[in-house]
C-alpha cells in the first residue's frame, strides 16, 4: 500500500499588518496578517472521496492553517469549487487534472478567506502547476504549487523549467517566493529515505538548483538532522513533499 500521509506545515513572519474590519469600532475584528502558516499535501485524488478534504478542512481549521497547497486533485476546478461552496473559512483556486488521466494530476492552493483581499493575481498553467500572487502594503510574495509526476519524463522537464524560469523572474522583481508540493524525489540520501541499503539516489535537478538560488528548504532548515516522511508504502518511507521560500522568508521561520 502506498501512503501520502503526511502533511508539510510551517509558520513564517511576513511584513504583514494588523488590519480592521467594520465600521463601529465596536464591531472590528482585527485580523493579523504578521504570521503565515502553510502547508502542503498530496491528497491523492478528490474525485468520488470529496471526505478526504472534508477532513483536511477540519484539521486546517483547528490548526489554523492559512494557506494549504493541494496535489494530485484528479478533478477539475468546477468540482472542487462546488465541493468547497459550503466553506465558511476557505475557499481555494485549482487547476484542472488531465482529463486522460485516472490520476497523477491536478493541483490547488486552499486559502483561508480572509486571505483573499490580498489575492492579487492567479495563473493555471497546466494540471502539475498554479501560482497564486499576494500583495500587502510592505511586500508580495508569489506563492507556486507544483506536481512533479515520477513517471512522465517529458512534463517532469516542463515543470521544472517553469519553476526555474518563473523563480528567476520574480527574484529579478524582489518578490518573495514559496514553491511547495510534491517533487517525488528525495534530496538525501540518509536523511529523506527510511532504507538505510537503499542505493535510491536524487534525479531531479529542480532541487539541487533550488537550493543554489537563495531558495530554502524549510523543513531542513528547521530540522538539520531529523528523519521525517511525507511518503510510505511497503518497502519504504521517504520526504518528497517539500516548501522551499526564499533566503529573506527563510530567515524569519518560526516554527
Amino acid at each position: 500500500m502506498i501512503t501520502d500521509s503526511g502533511v508539510g506545515c510551517l509558520n513564517i513572519e511576513i511584513n504583514g499588518v494588523k488590519e480592521s474590519k467594520g465600521g463601529d469600532i465596536r464591531d472590528n475584528i482585527i485580523e493579523d496578517y504578521r504570521i503565515l502558516k502553510i502547508a502542503t499535501h498530496n491528497i491523492n485524488v478528490i474525485k468520488g472521496n470529496s471526505i478526504k478534504l472534508e477532513v483536511l478542512l477540519e484539521w486546517a481549521k483547528q490548526e489554523k492553517i492559512d494557506i494549504i497547497g493541494i496535489n494530485e486533485t484528479n478533478t477539475t476546478e468546477r468540482q472542487n469549487r462546488f465541493s468547497m461552496s459550503r466553506q465558511e473559512e476557505y475557499s481555494g483556486i485549482w487547476s484542472d487534472a488531465e482529463e486522460n488521466k485516472k490520476k497523477g494530476s491536478g493541483v490547488g492552493l486552499i486559502m483561508n478567506k480572509k486571505w483573499e483581499k490580498h489575492l492579487s493575481q492567479v495563473n493555471r498553467n497546466n494540471a502539475y502547476y498554479i501560482e497564486a500572487l499576494f500583495i500587502f502594503k510592505k511586500e508580495k510574495i508569489q506563492i507556486i504549487v507544483v506536481y512533479i509526476p515520477h513517471n512522465d519524463q517529458k512534463i517532469r522537464k516542463d515543470i521544472q523549467q517553469q519553476v526555474i524560469r518563473k523563480v528567476l523572474e520574480y527574484q529579478r522583481k524582489a518578490t518573495k517566493i514559496i514553491v511547495l508540493g510534491d517533487f517525488n524525489d528525495i534530496i538525501c540520501n540518509n536523511l529523506d529515505q527510511s532504507r538505510k541499503d537503499s542505493k535510491r539516489t536524487q534525479k531531479l535537478p529542480l532541487l539541487n538548483w533550488l537550493g543554489n538560488s537563495d531558495m530554502v528548504d524549510t523543513f531542513r532548515k528547521l530540522h538539520p538532522y531529523e528523519k521525517k516522511f511525507t511518503r510510505s508504502n511497503d518497502q519504504v518511507k521517504s520526504r518528497i513533499d517539500y516548501i522551499w521560500v526564499s533566503k529573506s522568508l527563510g530567515q524569519r521561520l518560526i516554527s
